[in-house]
């Protein structure tokens, strides 16, 4: 089925009049992620959508994010500070493991 694109003017009509709820919750979800840094490194983090947790809170209209270290790849859910995936092991460690 082949993807038919609306026509912008029509779409624009159709939603005019109707406020935007999503902005204010999304704007509130942004400076809660801004606030933490990876625990591991200490590091700045990056917001990730993973599907099974996005919408895992009903009260919320806009999908949850995870947040990963951009340099260790350490992965957590700032929302109840569980641990998702652990972070690499320093380089040293994986040098001094493969020279045993």
């Amino acid at each position: 089925m082949p993807f038919v694109e609306l026509d912008p003017e029509i779409v624009w009509a159709a939603i005019e009049g109707y406020q935007n709820e999503l902005a204010p919750e999304q704007k509130t979800l942004d400076a809660f992620y801004r606030q933490f840094a990876c625990r591991r490194c200490g590091n700045k983090c990056r917001k990730e959508v993973v599907g099974k947790h996005a919408f895992g809170d009903p009260s919320t209209l806009v999908p949850r994010s995870l947040l990963r270290c951009e340099i260790c790849d350490y992965l957590f859910d700032p929302h109840s500070g569980l641990e998702v995936e652990a972070p690499k092991p320093p380089l040293e460690a994986i040098q001094r493991s493969s020279s045993k």
